[in-house]
């Protein structure tokens, strides 16, 4: 209490002056929003393998989207899986209809690093709220929006060199 009422008294002892504003400075930010149609889909978080060590033999690496839960990582091969920097691919549909379908073109892609190094990634694999992986399946709609995600086989080389590889691969969604 003592504390209190010393503070307060230097406050009501100083006046006003204490409070004034000596300097002040202006800044600002973006802003921006992205408005989709109805009909649309929307990817959210990015396929990705995480990171790999290489070994003198080749190896695949697979993520297999699960849904409500970790997505898991395997391997095969001597390649060695570091940190837990992965996960499937997840997208959001917004449609007018009972169900969609979803599939990945193509069925397999090329990923690249600076130096033109290559990796494969194929075997995709699709899981939505209802129903198991597949690469073609029938999903319903929860109040005319769906979830789902893609998973894959990433093909790894011997003695792969190192650096961030990047590709492209498109979802089909055709609505129903």
């Amino acid at each position: 209490l003592k504390k209190i009422f010393v503070f307060i008294s230097f406050l009501f002892f100083n006046g006003p002056g204490i409070f004034k504003v000596e300097a002040a400075t202006k800044s600002s930010a973006e802003v921006s929003a992205t408005v989709v149609s109805i009909n649309s889909v929307v990817p959210l978080i990015d396929l990705n393998f995480g990171t790999i060590i290489p070994a003198a033999t080749s190896g695949t690496v697979t993520v297999t989207p699960i849904n409500n839960n970790t997505d898991t990582r395997s391997k095969t091969g001597n390649l060695v899986l570091a940190g837990s920097d992965y996960s499937a691919g997840k997208f959001i549909v917004k449609g007018n209809g009972n169900f969609y379908t979803v599939d990945v073109s193509p069925g397999e892609i090329t990923i690249k690093n600076s130096s033109n190094q290559t990796m494969t990634v194929n075997n995709f694999t699709i899981q939505s709220d209802d129903y198991a992986p597949g690469n073609s399946q029938h999903f319903r709609f929860n109040n005319g929006y769906g979830h789902f995600k893609v998973g894959a086989r990433l093909n790894v080389n011997a003695n792969q060199q190192a650096g961030f590889y990047e590709g492209t691969y498109s979802v089909i969604v055709a609505l129903h």
